[in-house]
């Protein structure tokens, strides 16, 4: 059986003394681990996981290291009939599904189940989302419950209430997330703000209702760099870019909707028209000499927004001989599995990741380097992304390099997102408020 590090074992010592548990460990401090020997501890069977599609071959793995065999685990997948079928047999210890194939299987909330574990406890922080109604009330009843998140509320305090809803019915004394809002918090022209005092109040309930945990306090990890390599737009890409901003068009293509200007406007950074041709490639040329000149030999993962980026990327890096695997929503969890293990046996050099497919429970530790070709526009995907290279094991600086087209939205975007006191909510709001100053236009 594994060692547990002494905030695992702290963390297990918390979770065994209830039945229902959350987990707030920051990214890299293990908690799947814990998870897992707490679910073992309350029982031996009817064990649900659900999570990410992309974190269930961890879940896999990190099963069988602790002893459960893979016959006794099921991985619930194929359509509705077959989902429900597999729920129900009675030949598993342990079941995972992934949050969308659960939305479209509510009648899985009928089986008995002993224990049940919901990985990425964010995913239902939305009080209006089908899985959060699903999860909240459908599955309450489930004797031992437990939610794991290394960043529990990305957007707003407002998070926290479905994830405690979940485990307790309430929270602060209210029982619906409409009741919490009213109480607590007031409406600004964009967002709710939480009333004086209410932070300090919401960490003193958090605290006393979760395990909660930064590398800071247990001095794990490394000291994160940053730095920017800017590349200047060819005269193609500058006049493009000027047509899409003042007439809202390219070609035969036209949009009234500010946030679509703004996506063409990202791909043409990235060296692509609207269409998805491509009109530049000075990110990729400039990516490419970092990987044979500063960054040479060394094992790195590169990011991406745009699947045509990352497709242009991987063949130039083909064509340059430098080993490489790409992740996008298209691939298979088994053929993931396999370009990370890939990756993690330094049998390829750079991992090409999209990057809302592989933020999630990812270790990719071996790499102290990332680089975003491209960044989206949510904050908790770049937090979660950056934090796919940390290990508690490892002591070196790690760095994160952006690259950056001069004189568009590349700018805004990386600006805000180094601003570790903006939330997600916040977030698109300072970049909204921004834009409309700087291009002129509507709202998106």
């Amino acid at each position: 059986m594994r060692k547990l590090m002494p905030h695992q074992e702290d963390a297990l010592k918390y979770a065994k003394a209830s039945s229902y548990v959350a987990l707030f460990l920051e990214m890299r401090l293990g908690k799947t681990l814990v998870a897992i020997r707490w679910a073992l501890h309350q029982t031996q069977r009817q064990i649900l996981i659900v999570a990410p599609k992309s974190v269930l071959p961890v879940w896999e793995k990190e099963l069988q290291m602790e002893g459960v065999a893979f016959d006794q685990v099921c991985s619930i997948k194929g359509n509705k009939s077959l989902r429900i079928s597999q729920a129900n047999s009675r030949n598993y210890r342990v079941f995972l599904i992934n949050f969308e194939s659960l939305r479209a299987t509510p009648e899985l909330c009928f089986i008995p189940w002993e224990c049940l574990i919901i990985d990425e406890s964010t995913k239902i922080r939305n009080p209006k989302a089908q899985i959060t109604k699903l999860l909240t009330k459908k599955f309450r009843e489930v004797p031992a419950r437990a939610i794991l998140s290394g960043l529990p509320a990305p957007q707003s305090p407002l998070d926290y209430f479905c994830q405690m809803q979940f485990l307790h019915g309430h929270f602060m004394q209210c029982y619906s997330y409409w009741q919490f809002r009213k109480r607590y918090f007031y409406q600004s022209v964009f967002e709710w703000l939480p009333m004086p005092k209410t932070l300090t109040r919401i960490k003193e309930e958090v605290h006393s209702l979760a395990f909660t945990k930064t590398r800071k306090e247990v001095n794990i990890g490394s000291q994160k760099i940053y730095e920017n390599r800017y590349i200047e737009m060819t005269p193609e890409q500058k006049k493009l870019y000027r047509q899409v901003n003042s007439e809202f068009s390219y070609e035969e293509l036209e949009t009234k909707w500010a946030l679509t200007k703004f996506t063409w406007m990202a791909r043409i950074a990235g060296g692509f028209s609207p269409d998805e041709k491509v009109i530049s490639d000075r990110k990729s040329k400039e990516l490419l000499d970092l990987l044979q000149n500063d960054l040479a030999e060394e094992q790195v993962i590169i990011w991406f927004r745009f699947s045509a980026e990352m497709a242009r990327v991987k063949e130039v890096l083909t064509l340059a001989r430098i080993t490489c695997h790409s992740i996008s929503g298209e691939d298979t969890a088994t053929e993931r599995l396999g370009y990370i293990e890939s990756f993690l046996s330094n049998k390829a050099r750079v991992l090409l990741c999209q990057i809302k497919c592989g933020r999630f429970g990812l270790n990719l530790s071996n790499a102290s380097t990332a680089i975003y070709y491209s960044n989206s526009y949510d904050y908790e995907d770049r937090a979660q992304s950056e934090d796919r290279i940390l290990h508690p094991s490892k002591r070196e600086p790690l760095l994160y390099i952006d690259l950056i087209t001069k004189d568009t939205i590349d700018e805004d975007v990386v600006n805000i997102l180094r601003d570790k006191s903006v939330s997600s909510r916040l977030f698109m709001t300072k970049l909204t408020e921004k834009w409309k100053e700087k291009y002129k236009c509507i709202s998106p």
